[in-house]
């Protein structure tokens, strides 16, 4: 009986040895868990935040609206001014004419394939000199075809005296209001239909 007691007691000794010897477990409160999901991602805004309705953007009033479409018709005059100037330079240049700008009448701006172009028709007469025939001094409409990204002459892709029986067409400039290209087809811009148009500001073709 003493030697069974005897051996109780030994194992009793080795299981508290073998408990002091496992790791330790730390306890915390539970508010250290909180915010914490199983996969260890913040988790402390509740399901309803995810929810909730998405906030609504109030439209800007008409009157806004207005002017800002009237400051981006202006910028657009103002460049399209100046391109139809610069394109001008590089005709006569090219022709040995003398045309001057009268206005610009149409502008279409869209993209194609993620690139921009911009179509132009305007018109200009040459200064009226005694040595011009009557037909030089006739106001002419043009067409022209720019880079949007424009900065000089060479931006100015094409530039032409378009007439009543030029009727090129382009799939840029089809669905707005008219703009007369060559018969010729040499502006590059529109000859397919991977057709995309800016969305701010109004239409993409503004007649001035």
């Amino acid at each position: 009986m003493a030697m069974a007691d005897n051996h109780f007691r030994a194992h009793q000794q080795e299981d508290s040895s073998y408990e002091e010897n496992l790791p330790q477990k730390t306890t915390q409160p539970a508010a250290a868990y909180k915010g914490r999901s199983r996969a260890g991602y913040d988790d402390s805004s509740s399901d309803s935040d995810y929810w909730e309705t998405p906030v609504i953007r109030q439209r800007k009033p008409l009157e806004v609206r207005n002017a800002r479409r009237e400051r981006i018709v202006a910028l657009r005059q103002k460049a399209a001014r100046q391109h139809a100037k610069v394109a001008l330079r590089k005709y006569n240049t090219a022709n040995n004419t003398k045309f001057e700008l009268v206005e610009v009448r149409v502008i279409s701006i869209f993209f194609e394939f993620g690139g921009g172009c911009i179509h132009y028709n305007f018109t200009a007469k040459q200064p009226d000199e005694s040595h011009l025939s009557a037909d030089a001094a006739i106001t002419k409409l043009f067409f022209s075809e720019v880079d949007p990204r424009f900065r000089n002459e060479s931006d100015v892709l094409l530039c032409c005296i378009v007439g009543e029986n030029d009727e090129g067409r382009c799939h840029g400039c089809q669905d707005y209001k008219p703009v007369v290209h060559p018969s010729s087809q040499a502006y590059g811009g529109g000859s397919t239909t991977f057709i995309e148009f800016p969305r701010s500001g109004g239409d993409s073709t503004d007649s001035y």
